[in-house]
């Protein structure tokens, strides 16, 4: 028949297969300042000499010790000891226990640091009672060389783990000759268990009690610091004891002679021997109170972790199968696909409520960063008085009339629309960077998860990208291209000027320039514009000769004389408002073309053809492995749901197997 301590036992080794606590299970938590004599009470308690000894923190990691009592073979004892759920490795001498423990710890908690990492140390023996003890670093209020400097911090956050599960009995080690109210331990075990109805007292150093003092009589009889389950005071080995490799056996002896002697009164509650077996008391009683419960406690375990592994499948997906991966693939092709559509269309279902995102963004850019700029073109912008005069006389040639046809507008037509080339080439690279900026913030958990996918389907749609602009780049380039070289002047919206009427503007300017400068009309504005016409002068004289005998060579710049005609002046304004009239349908067919051009070839082609892309360069059955290789993270907390699952079933078919066992 099985004891209680063994269920639990194995229970626990179960369950410490898992790397994070399944089930709280009912423990003794040995809580004590350093060198309060921890160590020794638990090697007196297991009767063999074990532990790691030294100066400062030793104890560096929570010990989980299980002890486990065994009937003894051919009359005689049998002891070894083994780590973890490594019972194969047994280990029949304690002092290499004692050596491995030291490697254990320093491994993982090097120098005088602490690790909350847990070392499990079985140890099965006839002499031994069935207990679980869980051993935790010392208490300390101040830091040595080579510790943390909140090291104090740190070890009572560790214990404060422990003991506040309200299943675990708190063993708190206290030396005879301290004051019980200074006691840190005693302290932080109240600070859970304030009635003091699972703290168990352990009185260590009674043998260095002040002589002639009546305080252990006072605790013993619980007028000093009660607690419900009292206080057991214990004699230790001394350090000197230990130097000169003074036996357990022999020291337990002592001290029970030491309680019958000094405290006859007491000493039926006093020593190792007590401590054993009010130990195993309080956790068979604790133990079978709390077994249903454990039970019910897995049960409902594996209820949460089977919705969580459900959960995580329909978030992550489930492709155990080789055969399913094509599919799983070509769902999350789709996925990214979709997730960019919905960006630019304003279709997905996160959308921001505190800035401008996507398609919204790109509008933005179209409306008002291209259209504003358009629309505040000026259509005179870099010409000069000197550069229509100039186009108008070498337009004529040798002839002697000043009539102008309209070649002499088209030309200077042709490179202020060209002028519109390099905004509309900047629109495509401003689409295109908002493009990439949509494809790099598509936040997608069931594409995240899976990082050469995601980098894969990234590269893949800049790609796509880079060659779509090219293409939009080339057709928008045309665009310009085409309205610069062909004019239609015979376009329904545009408006020939009228020669007279601008002769007459000019006339009447001419007239109130002279008359105070008063305004004539508001058609007066264009010809304000070219204020340059100045007054007229005399012809320069640097390109004529000074005398009537001799002709100079002319000049390579000849200067155009100052003197402005009328007839002039009415062919430059002229070709002024030409050019003006139809920049404004100019920049009608811009704002429509460009944008429209941008959208059909660059960002509706790459919405139409980004699946097509992501399907034939990726899904190839040899890629399905790599492409679907999960995030380490992922797959770590896939496999941990699996394999807590795994653990919570064997704990719960171990005790099914029980059914209604009475235990000793």
């Amino acid at each position: 028949m099985q004891t209680i301590n063994t269920v639990t036992n194995k229970l626990r080794s179960i369950l410490e297969e898992s790397s994070t606590p399944l089930i709280h299970l009912p423990s003794i938590v040995v809580v004590g300042e350093q060198s309060s004599g921890k160590s020794s009470v638990l090697e007196n308690l297991v009767g063999k000499d074990f532990l790691p000894r030294g100066n400062g923190i030793v104890t560096r990691r929570p010990l989980i010790l299980q002890l486990s009592s065994v009937p003894q073979q051919n009359n005689q004892s049998i002891t070894y000891a083994y780590f973890g759920n490594s019972e194969k490795e047994r280990i029949h001498s304690l002092s290499k226990v004692k050596k491995e423990i030291e490697f254990k710890t320093e491994k993982i908690a090097p120098g005088k640091n602490i690790s909350s990492h847990r070392l499990v140390l079985n140890i099965v023996s006839s002499d031994v009672p069935e207990l679980t003890l869980i051993d935790l670093p010392g208490l300390t209020q101040v830091s040595v060389e080579g510790q943390d400097k909140n090291i104090s911090e740190k070890i009572r956050n560790l214990v404060f783990s422990y003991i506040k599960n309200p299943k675990t009995i708190i063993l708190v080690i206290i030396p005879a000759n301290q004051d019980l109210a200074n006691s840190a331990a005693l302290k932080i075990a109240k600070e859970v268990d304030p009635k003091g109805e699972r703290t168990l007292g352990v009185l260590t150093k009674v043998d260095l009690m002040q002589k002639g003092t009546n305080v252990l009589t006072g605790i013993l009889e619980g007028g000093i610091h009660p607690l419900k389950l009292g206080y057991i005071p214990i004699i230790n080995r001394s350090q000197q004891d230990i130097l000169y490799n003074k036996k357990i056996q022999t020291s337990l002896f002592d001290e029970e002679e030491f309680f019958k002697n000094k405290y006859p009164k007491y000493c039926t509650r006093c020593g190792t021997k007590y401590l054993k077996k009010q130990l195993s008391k309080l956790l068979f009683v604790h133990l079978k109170k709390c077994l249903p419960d454990i039970k019910n406690n897995i049960n409902n375990k594996i209820k949460s972790y089977r919705h969580k592994e459900t959960q995580f499948q329909n978030k992550y997906g489930k492709f155990d199968e080789m055969e399913n991966k094509g599919g799983f693939l070509m769902q999350k092709l789709n996925i990214f696909s979709n997730a960019y559509i919905g960006s630019i269309e304003g279709t997905k279902n996160d959308l921001s409520t505190k800035h401008l995102t996507g398609g919204s963004r790109l509008h933005y850019l179209f409306t008002k960063v291209f259209g504003s700029y358009i629309n505040n073109f000026d259509p005179l912008e870099g010409i000069t008085l000197e550069n229509i005069r100039l186009l108008i006389r070498n337009s004529l040639g040798l002839n002697f009339n000043l009539q102008i046809s309209d070649q002499n507008f088209k030309k200077i037509l042709m490179e202020q629309i060209l002028k519109l080339k390099r905004p509309s080439i900047q629109l495509i690279e401003l689409s295109y960077k908002e493009l990439i900026r949509i494809i790099e913030n598509l936040n997608i958990q069931e594409i995240d998860q899976y990082p050469k996918l995601k980098t894969c389907l990234t590269d893949l749609s800049v790609d796509l990208l880079n060659k779509l602009k090219a293409k939009t780049q080339e057709y928008v380039s045309s665009i310009i291209d085409v309205e610069a070289d062909v004019v239609t002047l015979n376009h329904p919206y545009y408006k020939y000027p009228s020669k007279n009427e601008i002769e007459s503007l000019i006339l009447n300017s001419e007239n109130t320039n002279n008359n105070n400068n008063k305004k004539v009309n508001e058609k007066q504005n264009i010809w304000e514009i070219f204020s340059w016409f100045g007054k007229d002068e005399k012809i320069e004289e640097n390109n004529v000769a000074k005398s009537s005998y001799h002709l100079k060579e002319i000049n390579f710049n000849i200067k155009l004389p100052k003197t402005i005609s009328t007839n002039e002046k009415v062919n430059i304004i002229y070709i002024l408002e030409s050019l003006t009239n139809y920049f404004q349908i100019i920049k009608i067919k811009i704002l429509d073309l460009i944008p429209k051009a941008i959208v059909f070839f660059l960002i509706n082609s790459s919405k139409e053809k980004l699946l097509n892309v992501f399907v034939t360069e990726l899904y190839k059955k040899q890629n399905f492995d790599s492409l679907l290789a999960q995030d380490q993270n992922v797959t770590k907390e896939r496999q941990q749901i699996k394999k807590n699952i795994t653990i919570l079933k064997d704990a719960q078919i171990y005790l099914n197997n029980l059914a209604d066992q009475n235990f000793n």
